[in-house]
């Protein structure tokens, strides 16, 4: 196994989001995700797990690592969420 250097890591990063940003443009068609619930989005994100799942057992490298960006894209679009609304939160109660 190799060593895990942060050089490594920053590149495998790189990689990852350069995918999850391909993904995005190629579905920018189903609009933004700022009226999701948080359980549905975390619904969606399940669903492209099991895409995952199904690309290992049946697909190709190249498929696999579009899935993992499609789960990569749902889990940020929760974190965008939440954080949206942690902000609104909290400008209420200020």
């Amino acid at each position: 196994m190799s060593e895990r250097t942060q050089e490594l890591i920053e590149s495998d990063i790189a990689a990852f989001v350069e995918t999850m940003r391909y993904k995005l443009s190629a579905n920018k068609h189903k609009g933004y995700w700022d009226k999701d619930s948080l359980l549905s989005l975390a619904k969606r994100a399940q669903e492209e797990l099991d895409e995952v799942v199904d690309a290992i057992l049946n697909g190709t490298f190249e498929d696999v690592q579009y899935e993992a960006a499609d789960v990569g894209n749902f889990a940020m679009f929760i974190h965008s969420n939440a954080d949206r609304m942690q902000k609104e939160k909290q400008a209420c109660n200020s």
